[in-house]
Formats: C-alpha cells, sequence, structure tokens
C-alpha cells in the first residue's frame, strides 16, 4: 500500500481528513517502514551498514534544518509543520532504498550517473550559499516580519556543515547510493522557496 493509499485508508477509518490527521497515518506508516527497515539493515554487511546509518543520521538533520531555513524566511506557518510530521516516511523510504543498493553487486560506474553526482553538489553548495546570503534589505524585511535573520544564518550553517561530513563518506563506486542520498538533499532544499520571488 503507497502512502496515499495508506493516508486515505486512515483517515476514512478515522472520520478525519484534517491534516493534524493525515500527519498521524503518516507517523503510523512511517514507524511500519522503521520496523521493516531496522530489521532488513541487520542483514548487511558491517561496513555498508555503518555506512548508511551514519548517512540516516546525517540526512534527517539536514532536512530538519532545509524545512527549518526555509519556515524562518517565510514567517512560518503550519505547512512547515506538517512538511515535519509527514517526512518520516521520505527518511525511511530512502533509507529501504539503500538497504537495497547495498544487497546487489556494485554498478559498473557510468558517466551519465557521474555528473549527475556532479551538478547535484554544485546546486546545493550554491542553494547553501544562496540561503545563507542575506542582503541588507532583505535583513530589514525579515525584521518586518519579525524573523530573526540571524536564526537563518545559524541554521543554514549548520546545514552546511552537515553537507560538508556526509560528502567524504559517499563512495564513488556506488553511484547508484551517491545519487539517491545527492537527491534527497537537493529536494528538501527546493522543496519550498526560501526566497519568495527569486
Amino acid at each position: 500500500m503507497s502512502p496515499e493509499q495508506w493516508t486515505t485508508y486512515y483517515t476514512q477509518q478515522k472520520a478525519d481528513s484534517s491534516e493534524a490527521s493525515q500527519d498521524a497515518a503518516a507517523r503510523v506508516y512511517g514507524s511500519c517502514l522503521k520496523e521493516r527497515n531496522d530489521a532488513a539493515v541487520k542483514d548487511l554487511q558491517a561496513p555498508d551498514r555503518d555506512r548508511i546509518l551514519k548517512y540516516k543520521e546525517l540526512y534527517v538533520q539536514f532536512r530538519q534544518d532545509a524545512i527549518q531555513v526555509q519556515s524562518l524566511y517565510a514567517g512560518g506557518g503550519t505547512m512547515y509543520t506538517h512538511a515535519s510530521a509527514r517526512a518520516v516516511v521520505a527518511d525511511e523510504s530512502l533509507f529501504y532504498t539503500l538497504i537495497l543498493i547495498n544487497t546487489r553487486p556494485v554498478d559498473i560506474p557510468n558517466l551519465e550517473r557521474r555528473m549527475r553526482m556532479f551538478d547535484l553538489i554544485g546546486w546545493i553548495r550554491k542553494r547553501l550559499g544562496e540561503n545563507g546570503t542575506i542582503t541588507e534589505a532583505e535583513r530589514k524585511d525579515l525584521a518586518a516580519r519579525g524573523v530573526a535573520w540571524k536564526d537563518i544564518l545559524t541554521v543554514n550553517r549548520r546545514a552546511m556543515t552537515n553537507f560538508d561530513k556526509i560528502l567524504p563518506l559517499l563512495p564513488r563506486e556506488r553511484q547508484a547510493e551517491c545519487v539517491a542520498v545527492l537527491e534527497y538533499y537537493w529536494h528538501w532544499l527546493t522543496n519550498f522557496d526560501p526566497k519568495p520571488g527569486e
């Protein structure tokens, strides 16, 4: 059953299709995925298991920081709260993808995936740089809306440090694994527009 199908089923059973009910549905679905993943990851070779467990620690924190930066730029909003609540499904889905990749023989590297990796690394660094560059006019606008722009810089710096930590862990010989992780980082950086109008 897909996450969407489960959410429909859950909210119908609860006779409640509110955003809060959809958040609850995601938490239940995510906990089921986590239970499956926790069992499956034990079957991996220790180096692979340890590596993707470290990925998970880092990419969950990055996702949280990416949402927070975008929420701060927007001055808050319930859509960010709901995105955070439901993201556990995406977190566990990526983890399962990484488990599956590591149960298969290493793919033969190819130029297309290699270029995709380089593109994603460049795009992510550029977006992190943009998020951490706040002009004087933007600072005044944020202050007028009650947004502490220094908080944005603090969280964004943490996200940049996170990205610097995960890059050396990515095994270049496992291109599919690298691309999956990098695309996840890119997704959460661009899921919402942190600087509306740009």
